[in-house]
């Protein structure tokens, strides 16, 4: 009835296809992933989402144990939260293909990490950027990104304080912050 979130009750997956659209209009957040349940995206835009600046987790909030996996085309777009307008992630966020978080002109739009989360890359993304990071906290070699097919050039970080971040890979193949 497009009046609130779906809160996931159950492992959901949702296969979409050329043009399937989940569009909350500016009303409410899209998807709640709770403790113990997992969210698969494929092929499908989820945008238009909205949950004020004090709220997190505009297009899609993930809990601590929840997990949310983006692949195919799936997109989150013109999402907006005061954490994570595209994903708050306190849970496992995982993304491959085209899997698209886009980043908006301004702060909104970007995937959050809580302390100690990361982004996992469970194959190659075609987008460069996929997404734009947006950490707890800022300092330099904190692990952001996961996997064997993540590279620097799918993420970029939302600038901190003035100072310019950037995603860098190290030997074990982690993405890890770097200020420029």
């Amino acid at each position: 009835d497009n009046t609130g979130e779906i809160t996931l009750g159950r492992n959901l997956t949702i296969k979409g296809g050329s043009g399937a659209v989940l569009n909350a209009n500016g009303i409410t957040r899209i998807f709640k992933v709770e403790n113990g349940k997992t969210l698969t995206l494929e092929d499908i835009t989820l945008k238009n989402a909205q949950v004020g600046s004090t709220n997190e987790g505009g297009g899609v909030y993930i809990e601590n144990g929840g997990t949310l996996i983006m692949q195919g085309s799936s997109t989150i777009t013109n999402c907006k939260a005061g954490k994570g307008g595209g994903v708050y992630v306190d849970g496992t966020f995982k993304m491959s293909g085209s899997a698209v978080v886009t980043a908006e002109s301004n702060t909104d739009n970007e995937v959050y990490l809580e302390s100690g989360k990361t982004v996992t890359v469970t194959g190659a993304l075609t987008h460069s950027p996929a997404a734009r990071i947006t950490p707890n906290s800022y300092h330099e070699d904190k692990v952001v990104v996961e996997g064997d097919s993540a590279e620097e050039a799918n993420f970029t970080v939302t600038p901190n304080g003035g100072e310019t971040w950037r995603c860098e890979k190290g030997s074990d193949k982690k993405l890890r912050l770097k200020k420029d």
